[in-house]
């Protein structure tokens, strides 16, 4: 009576095992990032919804950029910008809405949040425990406040000492994009010393993608024309190279995650999502071109 498997059995079996894991594998990848992204698009409707509960308190304005330089009509509002100290960014503005810093972290995100260190203060020499510090970050040397947030809000809302926009300007809130998924960043405005820029007027797309210079022009009444921008060529060179690998606008299944004025949150490729042209310079501050139907960081 035989009572162990031959070596051709147990080879037999080890390839069917081997076949199964190989098959299974993707499967339970593809699952655990779907899985990711639910947790993401949680984040995104709760950060939306801070956004919404900010602007009921503040005559229908989202936080700006950061607490400090903020400069209207040639005065300045704030305490100026201080190398080594910190400010508030636009999530520490809205972080009382949501309790919680942690939602500002995607799980499809890996870079750690660098924390301030201990002893660190504000622009008028008060101790702060949170916020980002501002100043020079060559070749991505942290100093304080980096990388806190996976999402970015959209610029043409508030970009600091130009304009602030209100929610009554939102002429189609259900394609008007408010925070959407972006490179690691500090969770403030777009300029160099605030570190990775938190606050953008398009996304970060692969280094092909780029917005077509004869279609991509500002805003008329008789064209509202605008192709793919893209953001990767304004970020620091070595936040440029991890997103050219792999762009948080493809973070889940080659999608992003989007939350619109209206308050709803979606999950979209990349090629759909439109950007801005004129960089919100133009006169009164935000740019307009938004048709309705389309996800658009134009108003």
């Amino acid at each position: 009576m035989r009572t162990a498997f031959t070596l051709l059995e147990l080879l037999v079996v080890v390839a069917i095992v081997s076949l199964l894991a190989a098959l299974l594998f993707p499967v339970f990848a593809q699952a655990k990032t779907a899985a990711k992204r639910t947790v993401s698009l949680n984040n995104v409707k709760q950060i939306t919804l801070a956004q919404f509960l900010y602007m009921e308190d503040n005559e229908g304005s989202v936080a700006i950029n950061r607490d400090c330089t903020l400069v209207i009509e040639g005065r300045s509002e704030q305490a100026p910008c201080t190398v080594g100290r910190a400010y508030r960014g636009w999530i520490d503005l809205t972080v009382p809405y949501v309790k919680n810093y942690q939602v500002f972290k995607s799980p499809g995100d890996e870079v750690e949040a660098v924390p301030l260190k201990p002893g660190t203060m504000d622009a008028v020499g008060r101790p702060v425990e949170s916020g980002v510090v501002w100043g020079p970050r060559p070749d991505g040397r942290v100093i304080g406040g980096e990388y806190r947030s996976s999402y970015a809000r959209n610029n043409n809302w508030s970009n600091n000492g130009t304009y602030t926009a209100r929610y009554s300007q939102a002429e189609f809130p259900a394609t008007l994009i408010l925070i959407y998924s972006f490179a690691a960043n500090s969770g403030a405005g777009a300029r160099d010393y605030e570190g990775v820029p938190g606050s953008s007027f398009t996304i970060v797309r692969r280094p092909s993608i780029e917005a077509d210079p004869a279609q991509c022009v500002a805003y008329t009444n008789d064209s509202s024309q605008n192709v793919r921008s893209n953001f990767l060529r304004f970020l620091p060179q070595f936040v440029a190279a991890r997103e050219a690998q792999t762009p948080s606008s493809e973070r889940y299944l080659g999608r992003g995650i989007y939350g619109f004025a209206d308050g709803h949150a979606k999950a979209f490729v990349p090629d759909v999502i439109r950007g801005q042209c004129n960089w919100g310079i133009s006169s009164p501050g935000l740019e307009s071109g938004n048709d309705g139907v389309n996800p658009d960081f134009r108003f």
